[in-house]
């Protein structure tokens, strides 16, 4: 293997060695990654990037955050991930110090996207929520726009902050920013989850209704809101759609029920 990967044109070599060092990264190798990004003659970014996101993948963050220190060069991708290294660490503090040291005309959406994650991940929903309100304005103008990804994130925030009107704000942009009939199912899935828990029951019906495509987290996420404000019919009735609609699902399908029969069990016994 080892010879007929050096009888490659080089950018192929190139290209098959970072393939070798995310795989030894995801397997959780970290010194093997090293190892194969060490033995090339020639690193260009990428290579530089790929074993900064092996260490990363395999929970080295120490070593991660020292070998994006010696970096030659250091660009939003390498940012992006290293605060994302940072984020799983719960090192919440260290990653916004570096998404701040990049100078703002060099940031993307990624680099927004990782240092919103960040802070919704490690339990500071105001933060995220300020960092997104402080940036829009000046992203728009270089047409830097928040993603599905942001989104999603941006709508758990607003469930740990209990705060039902900006998530209708989110939900407007949502609609603005993103293509409504796309199959990125699972900010949808967000938004219908975050109506729900918010107390906007309807709202979350009507987004789920509108969706062209769904998963089955989809139909599980709308009777779960269903079942917490003890609307069993709504939600008995969305069940057996879902059986008719997607009969392959009979694991989730038990999932849903069992959550539906305690929601009913509740229900009747509140009213003896």
């Amino acid at each position: 293997m080892a010879r007929a990967v050096q009888e490659l044109p080089h950018r192929s070599r190139l290209a098959w060695r970072t393939i070798e060092i995310t795989e030894a990264g995801k397997a959780g190798h970290a010194e093997k990654a090293i190892d194969l990004f060490d033995a090339m003659p020639m690193k260009n970014q990428i290579a530089w990037n790929t074993a900064l996101a092996a260490l990363v993948d395999a929970g080295r963050t120490d070593w991660a955050l020292s070998f994006f220190r010696e970096m030659p060069k250091r660009n939003a991708t390498s940012y992006t991930t290293i605060i994302g290294g940072l984020s799983r660490a719960g090192a919440t503090a260290r990653a916004r110090s570096l998404f701040e040291e990049l100078p703002l005309d060099q940031h993307n959406v990624f680099t927004w996207t990782a240092m919103v994650s960040c802070h919704v991940r490690n339990g500071e929903p105001d933060r995220a929520i300020k960092l997104f309100m402080v940036l829009y304005g000046e992203f728009f103008e270089r047409e830097v726009l928040p993603n599905a990804h942001m989104f999603s994130s941006l709508l758990k925030a607003c469930v740990g902050l209990h705060s039902l009107s900006m998530a209708l704000q989110l939900h407007a942009l949502i609609v603005k920013l993103l293509n409504e009939g796309g199959r990125d199912c699972f900010v949808w899935n967000a938004l219908i989850d975050a109506h729900a828990k918010l107390g906007a029951l309807s709202d979350a019906g009507k987004v789920f209704h509108e969706m062209q495509y769904r998963d089955i987290c989809t139909w599980n996420i709308m009777m779960d809101g269903y079942a917490r404000h003890k609307q069993v019919d709504k939600a008995l009735d969305l069940f057996r759609m879902m059986r008719n609609k997607m009969p392959s699902h009979g694991a989730s399908s038990c999932t849903a029920y069992r959550r539906i029969a305690v929601a009913k069990m509740h229900s009747t016994s509140s009213l003896k």
